[in-house]
């Protein structure tokens, strides 16, 4: 596990013409990877999705710490050199969760099917 406060080599698929990292998905979906952070659900305010980066940046409530986590990926983008607003962060990240939703129900869906229970 990488350190946050690190800049570490990342082969990002989407370049700009100076070598910059875009602000795609797949650019923002490659840091959650490098850093091992998990995309989900708070409890509070469950309707989006938060990066959680584990044992880490404890907070007195879940706002805040759905705030210091998020802001924390925005600072690891931003060292990286991706240039984006905490709103387009925000949402890519609920683009990224839906879509990780959505593979895990289908591949719960095809489990049931093959175990007859549709």
């Amino acid at each position: 596990m990488h350190a946050l406060d690190d800049v570490i080599e990342i082969e990002f698929p989407h370049t700009d013409p100076a070598g910059r990292p875009a602000a795609t998905l797949e650019n923002i979906e490659t840091i959650i990877e490098a850093f091992d952070v998990i995309l989900a659900r708070p409890l509070v305010n469950h309707e989006s999705f938060t990066p959680f980066f584990p044992g880490r940046f404890h907070a007195f409530s879940a706002e805040n710490v759905r705030d210091v986590h998020l802001s924390k990926l925005h600072d690891i983008c931003q060292r990286h050199g991706m240039v984006l607003n905490m709103r387009t962060l925000a949402r890519h990240l609920q683009m990224l969760g839906l879509e990780r939703e959505d593979c895990e129900r289908i591949e719960a869906n095809e489990k049931r099917l093959e175990r007859g229970l549709a």
